[in-house]
């Protein structure tokens, strides 16, 4: 079975997410601003006591809304949880596009969270 792509279809299907584009999706303001939106909306577990990292995985969808928000590699202390909470409450990015339309696409974030 041919995997569905964009130069197959004149149609753009529902499931299809985009990696690839002409146009990536963007947060109101910047990917800078979104890092500010994120700490500012998240709260540090008092049982974490050391610097960790991890990367977030999600889609933005045609109407600028997240979804799928997955935690690549979770740390605990209910951070996966914290940050769901976060990517559902964003305000809508401006999606990406593809041959002229908005489509989905998958994203990738990167947070470090670090002590001194």
């Amino acid at each position: 079975m041919k995997d569905p792509s964009p130069s197959a279809n004149t149609e753009y299907t529902e499931n299809f997410i985009y990696k690839s584009l002409e146009k990536m999706p963007e947060y109101p303001g910047g990917i800078s601003e979104f890092g500010k939106y994120v700490m500012a909306n998240f709260s540090f577990p008092e049982e974490l006591t050391q610097s960790i990292r991890f990367n977030i995985s999600f889609v933005v969808e045609k109407d600028g809304s997240l979804s799928n928000v997955r935690l690549l590699n979770d740390p605990g202390f209910g951070i996966a949880d914290q940050i769901k909470r976060i990517f559902a409450s964003s305000p809508k990015w401006k999606p990406g596009y593809y041959d002229g339309n908005p489509v989905r696409t998958s994203f990738q974030f990167p947070i470090a969270l670090q002590f001194e």
